[in-house]
């Protein structure tokens, strides 16, 4: 992101360089207002009632969200042969405020979804997400370069936008089948049974 905000001509000043990142931090609070909203729900459920498929209401918002996000972001920003933004540079730093909502949900959703989900053994779980996020976080910044640099910051973005678009499919398959997947985990099965043993015991 640094590079394509420093590629504007004429150059953004200090503060102009600080806004992108203030807009992601915007979107990281906004999840306040959705963790109150998921509180608020499933505070209607009886305790016994909900599944972990429940709390993943916000995760098929926020996959739309980071694919609007990044549609926005790959078409508003300058291409690396044409410097000279057809809008202002605000405009693709509203879109990360988007992209800030939905990375932020995604995280916190996705913890809770393995919490609910394998319970006493989701450290577990944790790790491997941690991994295959490390992982992801160390080989992206050395692999963009060159697709945006050979592609365009177009249709570099687009690539990004169009596999974000097609991960929108994630959320409702998890809702409609996720009961059917967790029980073919045998972890998963074990750990809701016990703690369903350690509810009736309490």
């Amino acid at each position: 992101m640094p590079g394509i905000f420093d590629a504007y001509d004429p150059p953004l000043g200090p503060f102009e360089k600080i806004i992108p990142w203030i807009a992601i931090l915007a979107g990281l609070l906004f999840s306040i207002f959705t963790r109150s909203w998921d509180y608020w729900r499933l505070r209607q459920h009886k305790a016994a009632d909900i599944t972990p498929e429940d709390k993943l209401a916000s995760f098929a918002f926020a996959a739309p969200s980071l694919a609007i996000g990044l549609w926005w972001f790959a078409w508003t920003v300058p291409d690396h042969e044409d410097t000279q933004a057809a809008v202002s540079w605000v405009v693709p730093a509203m879109s990360l405020v988007f992209i800030g909502w939905a990375l932020n949900e995604f995280d916190m959703v996705l913890a809770g979804y393995l919490t609910d989900t394998y319970n006493a053994y989701s450290s577990s779980a944790f790790g491997a997400m941690n991994l295959v996020r490390c992982v992801l976080s160390s080989v992206f910044p050395l692999v963009a370069p060159k697709p945006y640099g050979s592609l365009g910051t177009h249709l570099a973005g687009t690539v990004l936008a169009a596999a974000a678009t097609a991960f929108c499919l994630v959320p409702p398959i998890f809702l409609r089948y996720g009961a059917a997947i967790r029980g073919k985990s045998k972890v998963a099965v074990v750990s809701a049974v016990l703690n369903n043993e350690d509810q009736t015991m309490s």
